[in-house]
């Protein structure tokens, strides 16, 4: 009797990307077994579906001997090897009503419903604007590889250690870990900035954030969806989110600078039960509590793309090697005045994409017994877990010049840092208008 084996194809897909005349080469290669013993290949650019840019098949069937003679000669000419299963096409669409080809229930609360739409949109949008393929078939793997890379270029560029043609050449192995379409290939060729170095910090920075959002998005990607159940997303999310009552928007607006409390939009309460009960437990097992004053409610600003993946992931500390450098380590930052965290919301100052309006939260944050980093001699050590463990501490707090007796901050407004995301849950969302 005969025994059947099951038979798994073998597949290989691969990225490449260099600077032309012409704008730039930003190609995928396909390989793929269509039936035992055989494969073929595709050729294309990144991102494009359709027209004459999109992946075409590249010569006759080969025997699945020639596999590693041709996916060696590929990686000898410099193409990444991206991933070795075939991505699942997933269908994002943004109908409302519909969540990643899911149909869910409407919200009893209009104004929560209306919110939560739009905010997925803004986070959907810039998905598609960014990344080439839909987030749940990025690769983690070799976002982690890229997050690294990048990193390593920060270095060298803020040590002096590249030039401006090897940082150009890195570059183009970043997009190939990273892939999206693109029309023209960044290099520091495109950037207007009077020195080398500050034409690669732009770009640095610029990739920075694409990849701090696409952390979010991978994050939002790992909730699995029961297609038989005709569920709200508050409920696949596990959230409670309502618009405030009036008595609850007259503390939030309590709790603002003059100068945004006119201005604010709207309001929504949203709890987070998974970030909550995380955050409960830190609390507990720390000993800090409202009652001993422990417990503070402060101000965090971000893009509008952003909100989304903040609402259902929790603010949390993505993988350090992504991080670029803040000025406190690699934390979760806050600010006691919502002026300082509306600097960060889409019309900020430190953003200033040109929305007519933007978002900030306040939160719970347990800074329990705060390190003063200004007054009390602060030093990169500090700036960690690991430094508050040793000082016994558990947030950094950088007053401000105003704040500050020692008088060596130089700081305008109070930033409030931890290094668990654990110390901090989500308490209102804040819609304002620029001004």
């Amino acid at each position: 009797m005969s025994m059947t084996t099951e038979w798994t194809p073998k597949y290989a897909l691969l990225h490449f990307a260099a600077p032309t005349v012409a704008g730039g080469t930003n190609a995928c290669y396909e390989m793929i077994e269509v039936s035992r013993g055989l494969f073929i290949q595709k050729k294309g650019s990144i991102g494009v579906t359709s027209g004459p840019h999109a992946p075409k098949r590249v010569g006759d069937e080969l025997p699945i001997s020639q596999w590693d003679v041709v996916l060696n000669k590929l990686l000898a000419q410099g193409w990444i090897l991206y991933s070795t299963r075939k991505m699942e096409d997933k269908l994002v669409t943004k109908t409302v009503g519909s969540f990643d080809g899911h149909q869910f229930r409407a919200e009893d609360d209009a104004g929560a419903d209306a919110i939560i739409h739009r905010l997925w949109e803004y986070s959907q949008q810039e998905a598609e604007d960014s990344y080439t393929y839909r987030i749940k078939d990025i690769s983690k793997e070799r976002t982690d590889d890229g997050a690294v890379m990048l990193a390593g270029l920060r270095e060298k560029v803020e040590a002096g250690t590249i030039s401006e043609a090897q940082f150009n050449a890195s570059l183009c192995t970043y997009y190939a870990l990273v892939p999206r379409r693109m029309k023209r290939l960044m290099t520091t060729r495109l950037i207007k900035a009077p020195t080398a170095k500050e034409r690669m910090l732009k770009i640095i920075q610029d990739e920075e954030e694409k990849l701090d959002f696409l952390y979010d998005q991978l994050k939002s990607g790992e909730v699995s969806i029961d297609p038989s159940k005709f569920q709200t997303i508050t409920e696949i999310y596990g959230l409670e989110w309502t618009t405030a009552t009036p008595e609850e928007q007259k503390y939030v607006k309590g709790l603002m600078d003059a100068q945004n409390r006119s201005h604010v939009v709207g309001i929504w309460k949203i709890k987070n039960k998974k970030t909550s009960e995380k955050f409960d437990k830190w609390c507990k097992e720390n000993g800090i509590s409202e009652e001993n004053g422990g417990i503070s409610h402060l101000w965090h600003g971000s893009p509008s793309q952003n909100w989304w993946s903040i609402a259902t992931n929790g603010l949390w500390l993505k993988p350090s090697s992504s991080y670029h450098g803040s000025m406190f380590g690699h934390g979760l930052y806050f600010a006691p005045e919502s002026d300082k965290s509306v600097g960060y919301a889409s019309f900020g100052r430190w953003v200033g994409n040109g929305a007519d309006n933007g978002f900030l939260a306040l939160n719970k944050v347990a800074t329990g017994k705060p390190f003063y980093y200004y007054k009390e001699g602060g030093s990169s050590s500090d700036e960690s877990a690991a430094g508050m463990k040793r000082r016994g501490t558990h947030c950094l707090w950088a007053q401000s010049q105003s704040h500050d007796p020692s008088g060596k901050s130089y700081l305008y407004r109070d930033e409030v840092i931890v290094y668990d995301d654990a110390q901090t849950t989500i308490e209102y969302l804040v819609e304002v208008e620029r001004h």
